[in-house]
């Protein structure tokens, strides 16, 4: 079974909710690249959530693997990170991290 899968565990469908809602989120920043050079960061509301709920319950539980794919350890503030700023290849690894999650959600539940 996918890895990402095997952390999911029995709340598959609550992570599912949780994955939709944060790639809800992201899209609002797609278009602030390439137009802004350096880093981006979430603004208000995005910020609180990004903070209080998407990185603790998917990034710190390792079900989205952005610290680790940029520094091999879960250090806070590599990729998006515990700060909310990130810069274009930052974001858009996360995004994709974040769909092919979906996806494999997804594939799986048709499996069964």
């Amino acid at each position: 079974m996918n890895p990402i899968l095997n952390k999911m565990g029995a709340n598959a469908n609550e992570q599912k909710k949780l994955l939709m809602e944060c790639v809800s989120m992201l899209e609002k920043y797609v278009n602030r690249f390439p137009a802004e050079k350096g880093c981006a960061s979430f603004s208000g509301e995005d910020m609180k959530l990004w903070k209080e709920v998407y990185f603790p319950k998917l990034v710190q539980t390792d079900i989205l693997l952005d610290g680790k794919f940029f520094c091999g350890t879960s250090s806070g503030n590599c990729g998006i990170g515990t700060d909310g700023y990130f810069t274009g290849y930052e974001f858009f690894q996360f995004i994709y991290r974040a769909y092919k999650a979906l996806y494999e959600l997804e594939k799986a539940s048709q499996m069964r």
